[in-house]
């Protein structure tokens, strides 16, 4: 007999041990974390602590360190005091590593610690590591016996070090908590209740035993009178015998009594047990209960945030709406026939397609079927296509909503669907394609839905509208997927029957309505019955039915045009008794509109007071037209209304067009048109006639064009990003420059130029579009040069689109993550022209947005063009044929591609083949080779050289540029991760991923396999010359040969290089192969093989040459056959992929970042090192020190003024002061030399053992030695005092004098007498403010800023270069630096709050860093520029005080402000009913009369000037 499978589910030994290791570890854990994190942060102060680590909270908010349950926890909302009782593991454990200054164990905070480390730290890491273990990371709740000894051991051991009671721990660990254990207690139980039950039994038969006893004496009791009556008159002789008797009858009812009590007693101990029973299984019940609560509200969080990333479109609404205008009693035979589809569980028919012309009313039968269908519980979602709402006609967009619907539908799929989303795709499912998207949220997802039992229906109303920048990608699913879904789902679509979707739609046999079916014509003649019932009352039945023909005669067989109809006679009642009915009533839909549209036109002129022209209404139609969304409401009124912009009129003119709803309707303050048909009649005579409200487009253009610059006008005065931008401005920013520029071939250029530059390429516009949307501002650009208006500007204004293009392009990553960077970035790289603007604007137009500027704006040398960031390492890229995309395939196996135009990421998709990796560095990976650990860059991603299309590691299938995956030679098996495409595009050479040794030739034609080579050893790399012939190959055991690819892969040549070399090049010429030997980027060796051929002999040799170098601008050429000539090379500097556009461009790549670098610029980087760098204190001079020579350069000229040689190359002290600027000029000798580096002003010598010197004020420096700190005045030349330190590590000082120590492992401010705070954790660098207020100190955690006063913590900066410390350019913002493949980024912060406030990309390696707060400079010492340095100067927001200007970022202003004893003028900026006063003022400590006065006398004194 089988044995039953056990269930998973089961209870046992091993699952009891995970329950109580568990228990051990979340409650246990959880408790002497809460303990620990309570030390650091009491709880009657955590509210405070919290608040000063918020940005730093906010921050691992942002990364999703903190999830949202964890932030309200920290945060609650209602201003709700935190409670850390409530906080979990995981939540303490990252408040314990992030805020407590804890030093993190040696190996780190995410690593198990070594056994010899029993550090607090160590521990608090193991309990991270043992919960992940078997908390985050199991396949089972249960451990073995021996497991759970181990580990029982080893986590009691680490809690119990850390505080947790050992008493508790080993009275879990002897608790019997096990199912098993509950059974046996409910077996005794019941056993006890069987043994009642027994002794309840013996106490029954007693009883009968007793009554029988009873029955007996009474017998004789009888039997006894009658003898008493028999010998009565013995009665004498006998009376012992009663008497005896009757004692025997008493003492059997006192028997009785007693049994009664006792039987009395067993009775209320069964009820007991009973309530005990009662009680203890209502006890597991609501344990059962909470236990499943718990994991319904975790399972509910988790699929919250996981269909969050779903978007979700609501039709509600739009359902409603529809099914109002439904005529009950009509359309019943479409009802039923897609019932019965619905309900034939046999059919294969998984779509059916409802198909017909304009007006047949599908749009209200689908909302209908979606009313019902939720009534019956069979809809599972719904989707209504708008044409004149881009949005819901997106296909992406369709398929997240009606998966979202889907999953509220049925919880099975919901489940399915939050795992499958769960996985680690590493994609933005905004970024896949339509096939892609729907195999991800429906084909794979509902493959694991059981059958519900019956079919369940989708309704997607509209496909004909579902057009999205000219493809319908819906339309391909549903024509070819759709019925690769289980049969019980179903899909119900309407359509118009255009030709391409009847075309594709055909094998699904659309159900098509046909305006003159009888039975549509009898649904309109039940319309017409039921809507006109109270107006046919006093007509006679052969004349209401005479009526009832004309008018379903009338209505053409359209249920639009029937409801017109209905509306028409229901205000104009006696048109239905006139004689000629069909005189008056109007002709088809034309009439309608024409009858709608000149009632709204009557509407509009009776409102007397607005005097709306006709023109005005025809300007309205032909905006209509013209519009690219809906219009907003603000331009319908401007339009019909333009003299008047006010509330009243407004709410006049919408209560006009509410007249006509049924056209116009009104929905999110926009004006809708109900139908396509209206747009087409009021435009195309062709297919409606001559009426008299047709317009031009064109017309509607121009009106737009003239509201879009008012529009854009007012943008401009107010000052974008100033406040939330209204509709109408949003408008003009998207659409704008299309309505001015519709016809710009056309236009005069000169007014194309004025256009261009007022609202193309305007800085404002731009900045502001920036702000809106960082996409939207290139687009107008591109627009220009894609419709050739761009080629009539004049030079100037074609100069200024190009930079603005190429800047875009270059900075589109930072525009979108820090928009406020751009006018900075124009001023500093925008060229003379757009520099002067961009600098007038941030000075005038935008003084609260903070800046850096190079003083000397000279273009930067680098030559990057654009950057591309990628989602993960880059193993492989190529280039389009034309150069106007790249591909890019990343280590987290997805492909992304981008448009080299814009720089802009055009989608990302999954590979379709798994790779593995080499990864020695972060930012490599190479091919992982069977025998050699040697690198090898994969080639598995091309373009075909002829299609538009990506071929993603196979030949099967291909990416188009749209990102949809389609077919390309379904049946060909190729897969390759390396391949050579031939000079003549029609065959290509890969590599075979399953044998290492093989390589295969297909064509690219068919996609069928040509011929193969096998070797004898494994294959590493190859090439392939342009005339297809001459095939190189690299082997394992360090063999190069070459083969005859013509003639069966006969091998021509072959040599051996000394190191094995996994990547091969081919010259254009292939006369030269060159070889590279890669290993972790050290160890590196390049060969040229010389390719020699005789002539004669007709044979080939290859001829070594060893420790080349590769110049890759004479051997590297663009060649549009993907790599034909073998692998992409590798910079022998950075380790960086190198691939060449041109010979004036390449894309250089290093880890996630592509960067496209112009080679000429690139090429005039000079090796010059800055290896110090410092201001003079009047900010007029930067002195840079390199190669032992210190140079003086003039900020305002530019020019050098000085230069002075050194005997030593890198001086340790650079410190500029008062009089001059100190440098070390030899071992041990200091020397202070005037500004212009002519005259040594005075001269230290033997200063021997000091280990730093540190600048304190103009003319005071510290020495500090291993004892003792002191203090030497330049000016005088003397030390003025002595600090002792003793043991203390001295790190920095302040302008106070205090110091900055580190004793112990702990960090001191001393101040040479008393330690004034102390912390638990060490440094070896800091810098304090130039008041000494603030202080930076680099800990594990990152860049903390402390109060120097008490030491408290106010925030941890971003992580910045450790080789450079921050300087500080005032006393509240430093800058600090990050370093890129070869480039660097300045970044500037606000050290009270931790903002970044501006970053400035700097094309060359920064080396070293000097501030001047006095004067908001810095100066940046580069690698390789000439000149090698760049001074940049800080703009903070102003104010004005006392007519002198002092810094003012966006605060309120400080009490101290107020409390100066001096009357002082404060110039503002502000915004008054929309319009920005960009310089006003008012008064500190005046009184009201002075300020009326002066502003009477100053509006008196304007005349003739304006006020």
């Amino acid at each position: 007999m089988a044995t039953a499978a056990v269930t998973p589910l089961a209870s046992s030994v091993e699952k009891t041990n995970g329950a109580k290791l568990n228990r051990l570890l979340i409650d246990g854990g959880t408790t002497v974390l809460r303990k620990a994190f309570d030390r650091h942060h009491p709880p009657a102060g955590l509210a405070t602590d919290l608040n000063t680590y918020k940005p730093l909270l906010i921050k691992l908010f942002k990364r999703r360190v903190l999830r949202k349950p964890q932030w309200e926890q920290l945060f609650p909302p209602a201003g709700a005091s935190p409670d850390s009782s409530k906080f979990d593991i995981t939540l303490l454990f990252v408040l314990l590593t992030n805020i407590c200054g804890l030093t993190p164990p040696s190996l780190g905070w995410y690593t198990n610690p070594a056994p010899s480390d029993t550090s607090f730290e160590a521990n608090l890491a193991r309990v991270r590591f043992y919960r992940n273990e078997l908390y985050g990371h199991v396949t089972t709740t249960g451990v073995d016996s021996l497991s759970f000894a181990s580990l029982w051991a080893e986590i009691s051991l680490v809690l119990v070090s850390l505080g947790l009671a050992k008493t508790e721990v080993d009275r879990l660990k002897s608790e019997k908590c096990s199912e098993q254990h509950y059974v046996d207690v409910l077996i005794e139980w019941a056993e006890s209740e069987e043994a009642i039950k027994s002794d309840l039994k013996k106490i029954h038969q007693s009883e009968n035993r007793l009554q029988q006893a009873v029955d007996d004496v009474r017998q004789t009791q009888v039997k006894t009178r009658e003898t008493m009556e028999d010998v009565y008159q013995n009665q004498t002789n006998t009376q012992q015998s009663i008497e005896g008797v009757c004692k025997t009858v008493a003492e059997v009812l006192r028997t009785q009594i007693e049994n009664q009590q006792t039987l009395e007693e067993v009775r209320q101990t069964q009820t007991k047990n009973e309530q005990e029973l009662k009680k203890v299984a209502a006890g597991f019940q609501e344990l059962n209960t909470k236990v499943d609560s718990i994991k319904e509200e975790g399972g509910k969080d988790r699929n919250y945030e996981v269909l969050q990333n779903l978007a979700k479109s609501e039709f509600k609404g739009d359902i409603e709406y529809y099914v109002e205008r439904f005529q009950r009693g009509t359309r019943e035979w479409v009802f039923d026939r897609v019932q019965k589809w619905l309900d034939d569980r046999g059919s294969q028919n998984r779509v059916m397609v409802i198909s017909g012309n304009a007006g047949m009313g599908k749009s209200v039968i689908a909302a209908v079927i979606c009313k019902r269908m939720q009534e019956a519980g069979r809809l599972t979602g719904s989707h209504f296509c708008k044409y004149n709402n881009v949005r819901y006609c997106k296909p992406q967009l369709m398929l997240h909503s009606l998966a979202f619907h889907l999953s509220t539908a049925l919880p099975e799929y919901k489940q399915a669907l939050v795992k499958q989303l769960s996985r680690n795709l590493g994609a933005n499912l905004n970024n896949m394609s339509v096939e892609e998207l729907f195999a991800l949220l429906f084909k794979e997802p509902l493959s694991a839905v059981g059958d519900p039992g019956r079919n369940m229906v989708m309704v997607i109303d509209g496909l004909d509208e579902s057009e999205y920048h000219g493809r319908n990608d819906l339309l391909n699913v549903i024509s070819r997927q759709f019925c690769l879904l289980p049969n019980w789902i179903r899909f119900l679509v309407t359509t118009r029957p255009a030709t391409n979707i009847a075309e594709k739609l055909k094998h699904l046999k659309p159900f098509e309505l046909k305006h003159d079916d009888q039975k549509n014509l009898e649904d309109i003649r039940v319309l017409f019955t039921k809507k006109l019932q109270d107006m046919l009352k006093p007509v006679e039945e052969e004349e209401e039915s005479e009526l009832l023909e004309k008018l379903v005669l009338k209505s053409e067989g359209l249920m639009l045009y029937a409801d017109f109809l209905v509306l028409f006679i229901n205000e104009n009642a006696s048109a239905l008794h006139q004689k000629d009915l069909d005189g008056s009533l109007p002709l088809g839909i034309s009439s309608v509109y024409d009858f709608y549209f000149s009632r709204l036109q009557d509407e509009l002129t009776r409102i007397k007071e607005l005097d709306i022209k006709e023109e005005h209404f025809l300007n309205l139609l032909s905006a209509i037209t013209a519009s690219r969304e809906p219009l907003p409401v603000g331009f319908v009124s401007k339009v019909l209304v333009p003299g008047i912009n006010s509330p009243l009129a407004r709410r006049k003119v919408l209560k006009a067009l509410a007249s006509v709803s049924a056209l116009l309707p009104i929905c999110d303050e926009r004006l809708h048109v109900i139908h396509k048909s209206v747009k087409d009649w009021l435009t195309d005579t062709s297919c409606y006639g001559e009426h008299e409200f047709i317009v031009e487009e064109k017309y509607g253009h121009q009106i737009l064009k003239d509201l879009c610059i008012d529009e854009l006008d007012g943008l401009k005065r107010k000052g974008a990003g100033n406040e939330q931008l209204s509709a109408t401005e949003k408008y003009a920013l998207y659409h704008g420059a299309r309505h001015m520029l519709h016809s710009g071939v056309d236009i005069e250029p000169r007014k194309v130029d004025e256009l261009t530059k007022a609202y193309v390429i305007d800085l404002e516009i731009l900045y502001a579009k920036i702000l809106m949307n960082g996409s939207v501002a290139a687009e107008d650009l591109l627009w220009l040069e894609k419709t050739g208006i761009s080629a009539i500007l004049p030079e100037e204004s074609k100069s200024i689109l190009d930079t603005l293009l190429f800047l875009l392009r270059k900075f589109l990553n930072r525009f979108t993550d820090a928009p406020r960077t751009f006018l900075q970035t124009i001023l500093n790289e925008g060229g003379k022209v757009l520099s002067s603007k961009a600098s007038d604007l941030l000075q005038n137009g935008y003084p609260g947005i903070p800046y850096m500027e190079n003083l000397h704006k000279e273009p930067q040398q680098g030559g990057v063009e654009a950057r591309f960031e990628c989602s993960a390492c880059v193993v492989c890229l190529d280039v389009s044929p034309k150069l106007e995309y790249m591909v890019c395939e990343c280590s987290d196996g997805m492909l992304q591609l981008w448009s080299l135009h814009t720089g802009r990421r055009m989608w990302t998709r999954p590979v379709k083949e798994k790779r593995c990796f080499k990864r020695d560095y972060e930012h490599e990976a190479f091919r992982k080779l069977p025998s050699v650990d040697v690198a090898s860059f994969f080639r598995s991603v091309v373009f075909h050289p002829i299609k538009h299309i990506v071929l993603p590691g196979i030949l099967s299938h291909a990416y188009g540029l749209e990102g949809e995956l389609k077919p390309l030679f379904p049946k060909s098996g190729c897969r390759f991760s390396v391949c050579s495409i031939s000079g003549d595009k029609s065959k290509i050479v890969t590599d075979c991923p399953q044998n290492s040794k093989c390589l295969f030739l297909w064509s690219l034609k068919d996609g069928s396999e040509i011929d193969r080579i096998s070797r004898d050893e494994d294959i590493l790399s190859f090439a392939w010359s342009r005339d297809e012939r001459l095939l190189a190959i690299s082997h394992s055991s360090g063999l190069i040969c070459l083969v005859d690819v013509m003639h069966d892969f006969i091998e021509l040549a072959q040599t051996t290089t000394t190191k094995v070399c996994g990547i091969l090049k081919f010259s254009p010429d292939h006369q030269s192969l060159f070889c590279w030997h890669w290993y972790k980027f050290f160890n590196q060796q390049v060969y040229r093989l010389d390719v020699d051929m005789d002539s004669v002999r007709n044979t080939y040799s290859l001829n070594v040459v060893d420790n080349v170098s590769y110049d890759y601008q004479s051997f590297e050429s663009f060649d549009d056959c993907g790599f034909l000539f073998g692998d992409i090379v590798v910079s022998e500097q950075t380790g960086s992929m190198l691939f060449v556009l041109g010979e004036q461009s390449l894309l250089r790549c290093l880890g996630r970042v592509i960067e496209m670098v112009n080679i000429l610029n690139a090429n005039k980087r000079v090796r010059c090192v800055a290896s110090k760098i410092a201001l003079s204190l009047d900010g007029h001079t930067v002195y840079v020190s390199s190669c032992g020579t210190v140079t003086a350069w003039d900020l305002v000229s530019g020019n050098p003024q000085a230069e002075k040689n050194l005997e030593i190359t890198w001086p340790k002290i650079f410190i500029p002061l008062k009089e001059g600027i100190l440098i070390t000029t030899g071992c041990k000798i200091f020397e202070l030399w005037d500004y212009k580096l002519s005259d040594c002003i005075k001269r230290w010598t033997g200063l021997s053992d000091f280990e730093q010197v540190i600048p304190i004020s103009e003319e005071l420096i510290a020495l500090v030695f291993e004892f003792e700190v002191k203090v030497l005045n330049t000016s005088s030349g003397e030390f003025i005092f002595t600090i002792p330190v003793s043991h203390r590590r001295v790190i920095t000082c302040s302008s106070k004098f205090k110091l900055l120590t580190e004793v112990s492992g702990s960090l001191q401010l001393f101040d040479g007498i008393t330690v004034v705070w102390e912390k638990d954790w060490s440094t070896d660098r800091g810098v304090f403010s130039p008041k000494g207020e603030l202080l930076v100190v680099l800990t594990s955690q990152g860049p903390l800023v402390l109060n120097s006063v008490s030491g408290k913590g106010l925030c941890i900066l971003p992580t910045f270069a450790m080789d450079i410390l921050c300087q500080f350019v005032s006393d509240e913002e430093c800058v600090s630096v990050n370093h890129g493949i070869e480039s660097s980024t300045v970044q500037l912060f606000n050290v009270r709050s931790g903002d970044l406030l501006s970053s400035m990309e700097v094309e060359s390696r920064i080396t070293c860093l000097a501030a001047s707060s006095k004067n908001g400079l810095f100066a940046i010492g580069l690698l390789d520029c000439k000149p090698n340095f760049k001074v940049i100067k800080v703009h903070l927001p102003r104010r004005t005080v006392g007519g002198t200007t002092g810094e003012l970022l966006e605060k309120h202003i400080t009490r101290e402000d107020w409390s100066m004893n001096s009357n002082k003028p404060l110039t503002v900026r502000f915004n008054w009913k929309g319009d920005l006063k960009r310089i006003g003022g008012s008064f500190i400590g005046t009184s009201p009369e002075f300020e009326m006065a002066l502003c009477t006398v100053c509006f008196l004194a304007r005349v003739p000037l304006p006020a």
